[in-house]
């Protein structure tokens, strides 16, 4: 596997790809899901997983949600094994797999652009790149904030949320150079 589809990979881990083993397996699979809006995303994304094993894009109806899923899982394959073992990885290690391929799949996963609005006269006066890295606790946090600083000078700052969870927040010149960096590898449809 080369280091882009890595870095793809990579960026699927630290988004909202999943990689498993069904229990008393030994070969691993992926999936992924997302919403009818996203569909085209996912077919991309998709592409990019079948470079190494099939296949299958399946509809589902959330019930609780009352809304129509797709999801795409792989076959089982020893082929994604060395994905499996990073997934089970230090988030450092997954971090330093990253290509800008992978830093727009996660962003475009998990990220958002925020344009703040002056209070008083409601005109937009400042935007940041957010990466919603919820499922991190805050030492590990603190590993990406200064990743992000070692590798591109950025001034990545965590911002607590009203729980107990986490973000990753850019300034506006940091968000800048950040889109500018993933926009050539990002999904046209999310741009």
């Amino acid at each position: 596997m080369d280091k882009e589809l890595e870095g793809f990979f990579a960026g699927c881990i630290l988004g909202d790809g999943s990689i498993s083993k069904r229990q008393g397996r030994v070969t691993p699979y992926y999936r992924e899901s997302h919403s009818l809006e996203q569909l085209p995303y996912l077919e991309w994304k998709r592409t990019f997983v079948e470079e190494v094993v099939p296949c299958k894009t399946y509809e589902i109806f959330d019930k609780k949600l009352g809304k129509n899923f797709y999801m795409f899982e792989s076959r089982a394959s020893k082929e994604l094994e060395a994905i499996y073992q990073l997934s089970q990885a230090p988030v450092f290690d997954i971090l330093n797999q990253l290509t800008p391929l992978g830093l727009a799949v996660w962003f475009m996963d998990d990220g958002t652009i925020y344009n703040g609005k002056n209070k008083n006269t409601k005109v937009y006066a400042t935007f940041n790149v957010t990466l919603g890295t919820y499922r991190f606790d805050y030492e590990e946090h603190v590993i990406i904030q200064k990743w992000f600083n070692d590798t591109f000078g950025f001034d990545a700052k965590i911002a607590k949320k009203r729980t107990d969870t986490y973000d990753i927040r850019f300034t506006v010149k940091d968000s800048t150079a950040f889109l500018q960096m993933t926009k050539p590898s990002a999904h046209p449809a999310l741009l």
